[in-house]
């Protein structure tokens, strides 16, 4: 899969278990499927909750969902599982490995994001072959409580700071994104602001036209 990712970037999905245990009769590739038919333009699994067998078994049902539509798969903090089932890529946090030791395992031609909230770590990301960085949080988030709140002003320089693309990430919606017009990102992370609408069919569709209007492209 070419790595198209200023456009793959938009309105990047990432997965939570909470959402199908709010919908028991659906399982979380039934929510991918969803989520992409609504406007997700990239996919995470991320799933702190589960390991092993289960982990993998999940993986592999939603990877055959994004292929079924062309869109890449990212499996967060495992390097090993990724590559084990042939996903798209594999995302990083600071905690997680070096992304210079992924790419060297996993070659030119997957694609590494690592977390990286500042000019410095976003720097040495992109030297050590990352694709993309995620940085935030902008917003406190359910999933991510040991963070510390990331300004536009602080995202825009980090952006200035590097020639890969960035993508924001924390408590995202399509009602709260206004403020990260011209800082540079390429997309929006986000996990409620997409998998928590999707029964109205209208939040993520408006969710991806914010991100069309006010991330940038290569």
């Amino acid at each position: 899969m070419e790595k198209d990712l200023w456009k793959q970037l938009k309105l990047y999905a990432l997965t939570d278990l909470r959402f199908v245990q709010d919908n028991p009769s659906k399982t979380m590739a039934d929510l991918v499927r969803e989520a992409i038919a609504q406007g997700a333009t990239m996919i995470q699994l991320r799933e702190k909750r589960l390991n092993g067998a289960a982990l993998e078994e999940e993986a592999r049902q939603v990877l055959a969902v994004c292929q079924e539509s062309g869109i890449p798969l990212i499996i967060n903090d495992d390097l090993e599982l990724a590559l084990k089932i042939h996903a798209d890529g594999v995302h990083l946090g600071q905690k997680d490995g070096s992304c210079k030791a992924a790419r060297s395992i996993a070659g030119e031609d997957f694609i590494i994001g690592v977390t990286a909230p500042s000019v410095v770590l976003a720097r040495q990301a992109e030297r050590d072959g990352a694709d993309y960085i995620g940085a935030g949080a902008i917003y406190p988030t359910q999933t991510k409580t040991d963070t510390k709140p990331l300004t536009p002003q602080a995202l825009r320089e980090i952006t200035k700071a590097i020639s890969i693309p960035a993508v924001a990430i924390g408590g995202l919606a399509k009602n709260n994104v206004d403020v990260l017009k011209d800082t540079g990102i390429a997309g929006f992370a986000s996990s409620s602001g997409v998998f928590a609408h999707l029964d109205d069919h209208t939040s993520v569709p408006s969710f991806l036209k914010k991100a069309q209007e006010i991330c940038v492209n290569a």
